[in-house]
């Protein structure tokens, strides 16, 4: 991975640590961004996005949770 690729992917944590101190974040904006970005990363990091996205969906669910207590 090039310098041009980590940059982009500490980009996107930083984004997931900002939307999880926001109050009901966008997660869309989150995945799309990440979707976008998916086909320009080679086959390992393109796992990781896709965690990135399971984690994100999973924190959404999450709050919802917490929401109906």
């Amino acid at each position: 991975m090039d310098d041009r690729h980590s940059a982009l992917i500490w980009q996107l944590m930083q984004s997931l640590t900002q939307e999880g101190q926001s109050a009901m974040a966008e997660p869309l904006t989150f995945e799309h961004t990440l979707l976008s970005l998916k086909p320009l990363m080679p086959a390992r990091q393109q796992r990781v996005i896709d965690l990135m996205i399971k984690l994100q969906e999973i924190k959404t669910l999450i709050n919802e949770l917490d929401s109906h207590h």
